[in-house]
């Protein structure tokens, strides 16, 4: 089960088709005073850091495997000040080390708009599991 410990709204979404399966797909929203999706600032001064720490409204979609395994996961927060709009999507797959599989995050995308910009930047990460 998706979230029953955080008490999230979750309903269940039409189903999404990836290559030739159909898997679940659940969205979730959470408002702030349900403290679910913080946002953490950090600002470097080079000689001391000072880091601020805030909860916002969240939304995002899990979609699952037909055995209940997390395939990918996105989340939105409606946040205020520079960063105004952010959302991240994270995809899962298999790692097998030493004959056992973890099930860990493959790719994430989080891109970001600042309020008085155009430009969108992005962070990456693609396919860090690496076979020897």
């Amino acid at each position: 089960m998706v979230g029953t410990e955080l008490n999230l709204k979750i309903q269940q979404a039409p189903d999404a088709v990836v290559g030739s399966r159909t898997v679940p797909v659940f969205q979730y929203a959470a408002n702030i005073e349900d403290r679910v999706c913080s946002f953490r600032s950090v600002m470097n001064f080079g000689f001391f850091q000072r880091s601020t720490t805030k909860f916002y409204e969240c939304h995002g979609e899990v979609w699952m495997d037909e055995s209940g395994i997390i395939l990918r996961i996105s989340k939105a927060l409606e946040l205020s000040g520079p960063w105004f709009r952010w959302w991240g999507v994270m995809t899962y797959g298999w790692l097998e080390k030493d004959g056992t599989q973890y099930l860990v995050p493959v790719t994430t995308t989080t891109p970001r708009t600042a309020a008085n910009s155009n430009s969108v930047p992005q962070s990456r990460l693609l396919n860090h599991i690496q076979n020897p």
